[in-house]
């Protein structure tokens, strides 16, 4: 099982070192290259502390940038450093090239792994020609600044030791759980990336491989050894799962734990839609229950509008279509317009709904937000 791990060892390591360039010196762009778009970033010694600005998105959000020129034929590999790790806290590197320098690239960064968090760029299209501008984006639901960052390293390619530091990088880094985290988890950090699963397989394919040779050539082995080595590839893939599984336990706490119930609503990924939907509550809604229509860009359900809906019990929703009911609307009901809506006209100053084949609905605008706006039927246009 030993040679096995060596002999797949080597074989990663060539893997990884196929196709680069020739070695160039690494490059270090230093902490006080960088300057804070958004947010605040002050020098202490050779790092910056950043300090994040809440966003009307309920995120806390500060933005790194650097002016540098980089070839990214020398360069293959990108390390960075922020401290503390935090796994609330969501890292993504941009850059834009000199050829089109109105189109910018971004690639979400490991925040949270071993020391030392390294990225293969080569796994990302955009990372060719010359670089003129590359940054970092530092965001969070939660306070998780100030934060200090060291700079940045770009190594390049043909060098072991980035290579294998960012496969570990790919496999130890925190993936944040989604919706549909419930019935898988990538193996790797970017999509491209080196599966461990393949790894595993692998190692267990070849030390299968190896104990048959030495049934057939030398004595035979026990036969606990074959299932030794099958349990050793899926023992290395658990580990790796449960890390991540403690990882977002913690992170779970650090969100949720000893909050209010609004409170906990505010730090989760719906936090948005929740916001949304009591502000509605507080600001309009009769207490009596009222009959609402969701009007959306979307022929069925999708994750906002449920969401919404399911914010806004127990009052009376209608979810479905892009538009109005003809027959099912009566003068004090409400419309909720989530974004814009092709095909539906809305005069807010004259207050009419205008859609289909000259179908008009008089209304009256009730409250505006970034994700939608509330209108309430009136029996004859409020102008």
């Amino acid at each position: 099982m030993i040679v096995a791990g060596l002999l797949l060892s080597a074989a990663s390591v060539c893997y990884l070192l196929l196709n680069s360039p020739e070695s160039e010196p690494q490059r270090l762009l230093s902490a006080s290259e960088f300057h804070a778009v958004v947010g605040r970033a002050r020098n202490e010694g050779s790092k910056l502390v950043v300090s994040g600005r809440m966003q009307p998105d309920n995120y806390q959000r500060a933005i790194l940038s650097s002016l540098q020129t980089i070839n990214t034929e020398k360069y293959r590999y990108i390390s960075l450093t922020v401290d503390p790790p935090h796994a609330a806290r969501e890292l993504t590197l941009f850059w834009r090239s000199i050829e089109q320098p109105d189109e910018f690239h971004s690639q979400p960064f490991p925040a949270l792994g071993l020391p030392g968090n390294t990225l293969d760029m080569k796994h990302f299209p955009g990372w060719q020609g010359d670089i003129a501008e590359i940054g970092l984006i530092m965001e969070s639901r939660t306070t998780t600044f100030p934060a200090t960052f060291s700079g940045m390293t770009l190594e390049p390619g043909g060098k072991a030791a980035p290579a294998l530091q960012s496969l570990i990088s790919q496999w130890t880094a925190f993936r944040n759980f989604d919706q549909t985290t419930i019935n898988w988890l990538p193996a790797s950090f970017s999509a491209k990336a080196l599966s461990p699963v393949l790894i595993a397989a692998g190692w267990s394919a070849l030390g299968l491989a190896l104990l048959l040779l030495a049934r057939l050539f030398w004595r035979p082995p026990p036969f606990a050894s074959f299932l030794l080595v099958i349990l050793f590839g899926w023992m290395l893939l658990d580990l790796l799962w449960q890390r991540q599984l403690t990882t977002h336990l913690g992170l779970t706490q650090h969100l949720f734990q000893g909050k209010s119930i609004e409170a906990r609503h505010l730090r989760d990924i719906d936090s948005e839609y929740y916001e949304h939907a009591m502000q509605i509550k507080r600001e309009v809604l009769p207490i009596k229950p009222a009959r609402i229509f969701i009007l959306h860009d979307s022929v069925q359900h999708d994750y906002q509008r449920l969401k919404t809906q399911y914010y806004l019990l127990p009052h009376n929703i209608y979810n479905f279509g892009l538009f109005p009911p003809v027959n099912g609307i009566v003068p004090g009901d409400f419309l909720l317009v989530l974004g814009d809506i092709p095909g539906l006209n809305i005069d807010a100053a004259g207050g009419t709904f205008t859609w289909g084949n000259g179908l008009t609905l008089p209304v009256q605008q009730k409250h505006s937000h970034p994700l939608g706006k509330l209108y309430q039927v009136v029996a004859e246009s409020p102008l």
